[in-house]
């Protein structure tokens, strides 16, 4: 099976009777914020902050939260909470345990080179049936080519996420292809903390210059749909306008005026910043070079940047903006975004650095679909991020791969359904 990237779904031994007991102890570690993903524990303690948890008999666990949550479910199917053999991770640390994890799934770890290779083999004590598949590799590839080039010379099986571009190519050789919309939304991150970008008026104008519908039909081929807010197939607000003649009077108003190159200026700052993207979405750094000419043409300069590792200087907010792909409501609820990324508060908050009391207020109450609502037509004035696409996801198969479903969060399982035939 061939990956972009690592993907851990296993453990080194089955947890025998996975009662209330080794479910407490993997919540309450998680929600304690001592899980092992290095970007779990503040989100997972964010999206399910959990004031009490007790074991009521072997199969029942009793969760009380801090406050009125309607998104508890939705939280416990988060993969932000996967349960694992808590009492091992808190015995061997973070580090070993993440080399070889202990969790409930149908194959288990042998070799593990983050980022390259992981090499599972069937477990055949799994609590579901043992699966037919002997042996699977993953192997990390970032580039979306040099996948579907894989695939099409059978040096894998499964080639995951590989550009729209090489749909028809895959199924003119002969392999079948899976497409779905996906549940991610790509963005442009603007860092509210920099200028530009910490002044309102130059975010609404970069929104106002960027032309959604062309980058779906020219950069994307048609492979996706406009981004109408924060979620995909969740948000009910219009398409973002394009009006690039608003965008120029926008940046007037703000003091931002043609300079000798067209490059805008206040004073003696230009109105220029760099737009940070990666390789292994080569889809996004398409989409910066189209916004590089869109935004150009209302006297905006933006240069490109492409970095391996994106969330070290989005994390540290070290960056003037940066193309990002997010799953804004993984598990359906639209609290996910609003509260860790959106919220003052919110646990990734300082990703981008906006405030805004108005929409804080909207992710604190219970009428959660309502608020959500509320929430996006704030975002759309505010444009502390911009909301671009939502892409389709698409993966090519070997025609004697079965049991393969793909899923819009594009996190796919290997489970026992999966075979060569």
């Amino acid at each position: 099976m061939f990956n972009k990237s690592v993907l851990m779904l296993s453990r080194r031994r089955f947890l025998a009777g996975l009662a209330g007991v080794a479910v407490l102890a993997a919540l309450g570690s998680g929600c304690a914020g001592t899980t092992t993903s290095p970007t779990a524990p503040s989100a997972a303690a964010g999206i399910l902050p959990v004031a009490r948890l007790e074991v009521a008999d072997s199969a029942t666990l009793m969760i009380e939260t801090k406050a009125p949550n309607g998104a508890v479910p939705a939280a416990l199917a988060s993969y932000f909470l996967t349960i694992h053999d808590a009492e091992e991770a808190s015995r061997v640390g973070d580090e070993r345990f993440n080399a070889a994890p202990q969790m409930t799934g149908p194959f288990s770890p042998v070799e593990l080179r983050p980022a390259e290779l992981t090499v599972v083999e069937r477990h055949d004590g799994y609590w579901g049936g043992a699966s037919g598949l002997d042996r699977v590799e993953f192997r990390g590839v970032n580039d979306g080519n040099a996948r579907l080039n894989a695939v099409l010379a059978g040096d894998v099986q499964v080639a995951r996420q590989i550009p729209p571009q090489g749909v028809s190519q895959a199924k003119s050789a002969g392999l079948a292809v899976q497409s779905v919309g996906s549940a991610y939304v790509y963005h442009l991150f603007l860092n509210n903390r920099r200028p530009p970008f910490d002044d309102p008026a130059v975010r609404r104008a970069m929104s106002l210059a960027v032309d959604r519908q062309a980058l779906v039909d020219r950069v994307l081929n048609g492979s996706g749909q406009v981004a109408t807010g924060a979620f995909p197939r969740f948000s009910p607000n219009d398409t973002f306008p394009f009006e690039a003649a608003r965008a120029r009077a926008l940046l007037e108003d703000a003091g931002w005026k043609a300079g000798p190159d067209g490059t805008r200026v206040n004073e003696d700052r230009r109105l220029a910043f760099t737009i940070l993207t990666y390789p292994q979405r080569p889809d996004l750094g398409l989409l910066a070079t189209a916004i590089q000419a869109m935004v150009r043409e209302v006297g905006v300069a933006a240069s490109i940047t492409s970095t391996e590792d994106i969330s070290t200087p989005v994390d540290k907010g070290e960056y003037d903006a940066a193309m990002y792909a997010c799953k804004t409501a993984p598990s359906g609820d639209p609290g996910f975004a609003l509260n860790l990324l959106y919220h003052s508060k919110g646990a990734l908050n300082g990703q981008i650095g906006y405030r805004s009391a108005m929409l804080d207020a909207t992710v604190e109450t219970a009428k959660r679909h309502e608020l959500a609502a509320q929430a996006q037509a704030i975002l759309r004035e505010e444009s502390p991020i911009l909301h671009l696409a939502i892409p389709n996801y698409h993966t090519a198969l070997a025609r004697k791969v079965g049991g393969y479903e793909i899923h819009p969060v594009e996190m796919d399982f290997l489970d026992r359904a999966m075979a060569l035939a």
